[in-house]
């Protein structure tokens, strides 16, 4: 299962009426400390070729600022 697989279960799990506050929770900080730990690494890490336009065309658009 890759990574990306793991955070859209977490997400389902997170936001599912069937599952009590304290599991919902869980699933929230679970995702949490992934994206900390993306960015931590994405802050080490280089600004590569065409990374720009890559970036562009992949980026979910509701994350656009």
């Amino acid at each position: 299962m890759s990574l990306k697989d793991e955070i859209e279960r977490r997400g389902h799990e997170m936001t599912s009426p069937y599952s009590d506050g304290f599991t919902a929770f869980y699933h929230k900080q679970t995702i949490l400390e992934t994206l900390w730990e993306c960015e931590r690494w994405l802050k080490k890490s280089p600004t590569f070729a065409d990374e720009d336009k890559w970036i562009a065309k992949h980026k979910p658009s509701e994350l656009n600022d």
